[in-house]
């Protein structure tokens, strides 16, 4: 519920408008992987916790015990240039209309990659996520217990399940439809709340 309170408490198109220009909201594949990635609208159940609404997201924490909210850290790091800190500011902005208040723990880049990008660290984190090229590399890396970028720490057998599956699936489209599968279960449990992917041009 709080993780789904946090997704809901954040405006993913207007952090999109006033930091990056251009960019759409997107879920765990981003949506530059066009062949693999699903838009907001078609991760079914999941798709509502994308919608911005603070009214349910104050709901949610009030159901799970935080009627007041809740005081946490916000780790990152200024690495990824002043746009991202720019984003990270608003979400501390998002977070704090729904009760919660997010201290922004501004690390060093390499500190913030020897610790935070390394699932050592309390509370919250954001950062930019390196580009995929392939879907596994941005599921199996994100959720497979034990891997180095499950920072989340998730072990969800289920999921895990999945992720295998996908691994050991040689028709293109089957493969393709556990991908989406993927996507819809990790949208309903938002163990990461993605936000965006920024369009650059080069």
């Amino acid at each position: 519920r709080v993780r789904r309170a946090i997704s809901l408490a954040l405006d993913r198109q207007a952090l999109v408008e006033a930091v990056w220009v251009r960019g759409e909201p997107t879920g765990a594949v981003p949506r530059g992987l066009q062949e693999w990635s699903l838009s907001i609208d078609q991760l079914g159940a999941g798709a509502k916790y994308y919608q911005y609404d603070p009214q349910e997201a104050r709901r949610l924490l009030a159901e799970a015990g935080f009627p007041k909210g809740f005081t946490t850290l916000l780790h990152t790091s200024g690495g990824a240039g002043p746009d991202a800190v720019d984003a990270e500011q608003l979400v501390q902005r998002y977070l704090k209309d729904v009760g919660i208040q997010a201290e922004l723990k501004l690390q060093e880049f390499a500190a913030f990659i020897a610790t935070t990008r390394q699932g050592k660290f309390e509370g919250l984190a954001m950062s930019a996520y390196p580009p995929g090229w392939e879907p596994d590399s941005m599921l199996y890396g994100s959720y497979a217990p034990g891997s180095v970028l499950n920072i989340s720490h998730v072990n969800d057998p289920t999921l895990t399940a999945m992720l295998k599956a996908q691994r050991r699936t040689q028709d293109l489209e089957a493969r393709k439809q556990l991908i989406f599968d993927i996507q819809r279960y990790e949208a309903e449990q938002q163990y990461y709340v993605y936000l965006y992917c920024p369009m650059s041009t080069g």
